[in-house]
């Protein structure tokens, strides 16, 4: 699309500010959801990941949990874990494409190929088309 401003505009709602107290509505949908058309050429799969700093689950029952998630957020909180491992399906990568980064130096992309050989033999390297155009150091 060529504006992604109209989908994602309303995004983020503040209501009822009275003094230091106010409501917030964030719909999380927007956020990685979108892309501008001037970055189509990436033909891309996203995966769009809510991570908070609390369990809804087992908080869905406190009356404060908007708070502390808005909370958290302006507050820069933590996560209480340092990485995620995601489950994929066998075939994930079965069709995939690499593309290196400009700046990419000649060791990153020998660990690139060492990662490919193990994981994903059949995936394909390719060299970025913004190698020549794009300095990004």
């Amino acid at each position: 699309m060529d504006d992604i401003f109209p989908f994602t505009k309303d995004a983020i709602q503040v209501n009822n500010i009275q003094g230091n107290r106010g409501d917030i509505i964030v719909d999380m949908k927007p956020f990685g959801y979108y892309k501008n058309n001037r970055w189509k050429f990436q033909d891309e799969v996203r995966f769009v990941l809510y991570v908070f700093p609390i369990n809804p689950l087992l908080e869905s029952s406190n009356p404060k949990m908007n708070s502390i998630v808005v909370q958290s957020l302006l507050n820069n909180k933590s996560l209480p874990f340092d990485y995620y491992d995601m489950k994929l399906k066998d075939d994930a990568f079965k069709n995939l494409e690499i593309t290196l980064s400009p700046s990419a130096t000649e060791s990153q992309e020998t660990i690139v190929r060492a990662l490919v050989d193990k994981y994903a033999p059949k995936a394909k390297i390719k060299e970025s088309s913004l190698g020549k155009v794009v300095r990004l150091k």
